[in-house]
């Protein structure tokens, strides 16, 4: 039971464990509410992962696990790592060879065995299994997190992968582990949250509450850190939004749950970066639009009333534009009642943009 009672808890996915609870509770009652045999069930997860769940019998759950494809050097060092992790499931699941047509994972789970656990090792235990997608996207990380553990070893600058388009570097040094992240962005307004948003990101160390958190440096886009010396410019990218650099001590890895967390916690990182810009520029456009109809109010008073109705139309055209378009697409009527008012609002953006990332990463 100790080879597999590993996993931690925050990395499962609640649906697929809540699931795999329901299979294991039937097994015990007898009941099968919900549970058919041949039944199959699909759990989608962020970043167009996707579990299969397959009901073969009344004693075996089929569970199967699919990524979205990754370069082939990737998806070889993910399988290689992963595949010692999952060994250490084979009391209570196997890992089935080949795996089902279009999924990179599947294990056998015997739910007979499960049903025999007492009420806490039997959570823990579907809790390693809901945990699948950090096992096998986070076991590179986890293999260089799990030497610094035990007393760290230099090595070469590697390059991994858990996502396209999201390739992160790792620099074991000789006491910690550096992890590197280049910041793709789409534009130049996302540049300019995202240099917020990290700025605010390395200055929270400062905290008294956060003192004991690794060591982080923020590099600009034209100034790359030293780290990332005879890299590939290829796997680097473009990195318009900068670099983020963390360095780990075993500290920081001493205890099981805490490696488990760190390495969930850096493996999903780039999407805790694009959830934060994404949110505030949802808030900006929100305070925009606010802003937008007591502007309107003001212009109301000094047109024409041949004109005002026009300017109402053109305003609502405005606020419900789609995101992204441009005023141009507009009729050429609306944008030229609204043409300076709308390049106003644009550089405005930018501000409430930089001022919403500093005030809700402070907070």
């Amino acid at each position: 039971q100790a080879e597999w009672a590993w996993a931690g808890v925050g990395s499962q996915n609640r649906a697929l464990k809540d699931r795999l609870l329901s299979a294991v509770a039937s097994q015990s009652t007898g009941a099968v509410e919900g549970w058919g045999e041949s039944s199959d069930e699909l759990i989608w997860e962020f970043g167009d992962v996707c579990f299969l769940l397959q009901r073969t019998s009344s004693t075996c759950l089929r569970l199967s696990l699919r990524l979205p494809p990754l370069e082939q050097r990737f998806s070889d060092r993910i399988r290689d790592t992963s595949e010692t992790l999952i060994r250490r499931l084979d009391n209570v699941a196997r890992m089935q060879q080949p795996p089902e047509p279009g999924y990179q994972v599947t294990l056998q789970v015997d739910l007979g065995m499960l049903s025999r656990f007492d009420a806490g090792l039997q959570s823990f235990a579907v809790t390693s299994l809901a945990s699948l997608r950090m096992m096998v996207t986070g076991a590179p990380l986890r293999h260089h997190l799990e030497l610094l553990q035990r007393g760290c070893f230099p090595g070469p600058l590697e390059a991994l992968c858990s996502k396209p388009g999201q390739v992160y570097f790792v620099k074991p040094g000789a006491d910690s582990v550096t992890i590197i992240y280049p910041i793709q962005v789409v534009s130049q307004l996302d540049a300019a949250i995202g240099h917020q948003f990290l700025q605010a990101f390395v200055e929270a160390r400062g905290f008294a509450a956060t003192g004991k958190a690794p060591m982080c440096a923020y590099h600009p886009a034209k100034a790359p850190p030293l780290e990332l010396a005879g890299a590939s410019p290829a796997l680097v990218g473009a990195a318009e939004g900068g670099y983020l650099c963390m360095s780990f001590t075993p500290r920081h890895v001493d205890e099981e749950m805490q490696l488990e967390y760190v390495t969930w916690t850096l493996s999903t990182f780039f999407d805790n970066i694009s959830r934060h810009i994404k949110a505030c520029k949802a808030m900006m456009r929100g305070r925009l639009r606010s802003q937008l109809d007591e502007m309107v109010k003001g212009l109301r008073p000094a047109a024409p009333e041949s004109v005002e109705p026009s300017i109402a139309a053109a305003a609502e055209a405005v606020r419900c534009r789609p995101t992204g378009s441009s005023y141009t697409q507009m009729s050429s009527r609306k944008a030229t009642l609204l043409g300076p008012l709308a390049e106003a609002h644009q550089d405005l953006g930018v501000h409430v943009a930089v001022d919403s990332a500093r005030r809700s990463i402070r907070t």
